[in-house]
């Protein structure tokens, strides 16, 4: 049994109050191992994902305690649903405490000596001599498998290359043919030219016929 684990299963009491913030505690955590910070922890909702955040810091000091923190923190909520994220942040020794602690939850005696020391200080630990599996419901058996085999983080989505955005962006129009007149181009642009033209024509024919 490790000695932060043995610590918070020994029953030792302190007078001081807890740490203003989760992390303050979990800063006591990493420098003490005291059973104080783990019962502070255990106690705040909102410390299963700071300790989750922590657990994936690069700059955590001792991830032993922290994991041996979640895993007593999740020991007090054995009726939630353990989210992906939580079961690929503990570490091994406390992927076993959590799996043992939810058959514990619904009266199994537990094997291991260590695991009983914690077991031992949580309200809800009745040994029951007739336990079997049959005993755990959907949730537990849902739990005990993402523990055991946490699932892997989905890949992040890859930004689309600078291809794949010409090959959606919208193509232009294709330009207009030139007639090859340039003059007919002309004429063509104002309103009514084909008919002044025409006019024009028969005008020189009647003065044509006059001569």
């Amino acid at each position: 049994m490790s000695p932060a684990l043995f610590l918070w299963a020994a029953g030792l009491t302190f007078a001081q109050d807890c740490p203003a913030t989760i992390p303050e505690t979990i800063t006591v955590l990493e420098a003490e191992a005291s059973r104080l910070a783990y019962e502070c922890l255990a106690k705040d909702d909102a410390a299963g994902a700071a300790l989750i955040a922590r657990l994936g810091d690069p700059a955590i000091t001792q991830p032993g305690r922290v994991s041996r923190a979640l895993a007593i923190w999740r020991l007090h909520r054995l009726d939630a649903e353990i989210p992906a994220e939580e079961s690929r942040a503990y570490l091994a020794d406390e992927r076993r405490l959590v799996a043992d602690g939810i058959r514990a939850h619904r009266g199994r005696q537990s094997p291991s000596p260590d695991h009983t020391k914690v077991f031992e200080q949580l309200p809800w630990y009745k040994p029951n001599p007739g336990y079997t599996d049959g005993r755990l419901g959907e949730l537990d058996k849902k739990n005990i498998e993402i523990v055991n085999n946490p699932p892997k983080p989905s890949a992040p989505e890859e930004a689309p290359s600078a291809a794949d955005e010409m090959a959606e962006a919208p193509t232009a129009p294709p330009p207009k043919r030139s007639s090859g007149c340039g003059s007919c181009a002309t004429v063509e642009t104002f309103p009514g030219a084909g008919l002044m033209g025409f006019a024009l024509s028969l005008g020189l024919l009647i003065q044509r016929r006059r001569r």
